[in-house]
């Protein structure tokens, strides 16, 4: 669709130009044809610097967007206490939006991140892109805690609450997602508690559980947590 439009716009445009030559040509005949054609010149100008200033903007906002998305990628990733180097060393959104995640190698390593880091980078974006636009959107986020270790865990209960403040967030995850402890393999003092635990202490939270029949059709009811269990409610 993109690549058609761009063809209609290059016809428009030699269509353009070719009324221009002829619109040239009258000027010397008719007077009103010369007024016209100065009106035009005027307006060329004019779309001339707005498709600059749109240029520029996009161009902020790709810098803003990728800033922001390292930033909180960075903030959720956990590292290793033996390691002296970050994993990746830095992240670009390209002009043509397509994105590059370099390894401390220098090696893009976007294709071949793992599942925990693809879930991390893709919340990352998502929540850069409300706060850098203003967006307001649900999320919705589905199992996600069997793909991360247990101090990702505790990096993205502490980071999404931070950066997704007031936005309405939705966890499709099993009881043990939520509610088992996340164990400390970082070795640094910090709160202790399930995922859930730490969620709750930072934004109200309302559980419901999700129940299939023996028809194959499936239920959602309240529900509560209590003393590290989720019951009916």
């Amino acid at each position: 669709k993109i690549n058609d439009i761009k063809i209609q716009l290059t016809k428009n445009t030699d269509a353009t130009d070719a009324a221009k030559q002829k619109l040239i040509r009258l000027v010397a005949k008719n007077v009103k044809a010369a007024k016209q054609n100065h009106e035009m010149l005027i307006w060329d100008k004019a779309r001339a610097q707005l498709t600059k200033t749109y240029d520029v903007l996009k161009k902020d906002i790709r810098i803003d967007m990728q800033n922001k998305t390292w930033e909180i990628f960075t903030k959720i990733l956990y590292k290793p206490e033996d390691e002296k180097e970050d994993i990746f060393k830095s992240f670009t959104i390209k002009p043509d939006y397509s994105v590059v995640l370099l390894n401390k190698q220098n090696q893009n390593h976007i294709v071949d991140i793992s599942a925990g880091q693809s879930l991390f980078l893709a919340l990352a974006f998502v929540t850069a892109l409300r706060e850098i636009t203003g967006y307001k959107f649900p999320l919705v986020i589905d199992t996600p805690m069997g793909k991360i270790s247990g101090s990702n865990k505790y990096n993205l209960a502490q980071v999404l609450p931070t950066y997704l403040k007031d936005e309405q967030l939705t966890f499709l995850a099993t009881d043990t997602e939520w509610v088992a402890d996340i164990p400390n393999i970082s070795g640094k003092k910090r709160e202790k508690g399930s995922f859930g635990e730490l969620v709750i202490k930072k934004i109200p939270v309302k559980h419901y559980r999700i129940k299939k029949d023996r028809d194959g059709c499936s239920s959602i009811n309240p529900a509560e947590y209590k003393n590290g269990e989720i019951k009916d409610g």
